[in-house]
């Protein structure tokens, strides 16, 4: 009888330590994702500076061009 209740003991330790494996495993994957998440933001905050410097200076650029064609 003895073997059963330790078969059993041990059931219920590897079924809770699998439940609580899950959850960990769930609020890693949640904490994983709100990283990704803020990750993407920077990204797309450092594109769109990107992109608005890129435009000023284009524009600066075609601005000078523009001049250089009337000063002729």
């Amino acid at each position: 009888m003895s073997h059963i209740n330790d078969m059993n003991d041990m059931k219920r330790e590897v079924k809770k330590t699998a439940t609580k494996a899950k959850y960990m495993a769930k609020e890693v994957a949640e904490d994983v994702k709100d990283d990704l998440e803020g990750a993407m933001n920077i990204m797309e905050s450092k594109k769109d500076e990107l992109v608005n410097m890129y435009e000023q200076k284009k524009f600066a650029h075609d601005i000078k061009k523009q001049m250089k064609n009337e000063m002729k």
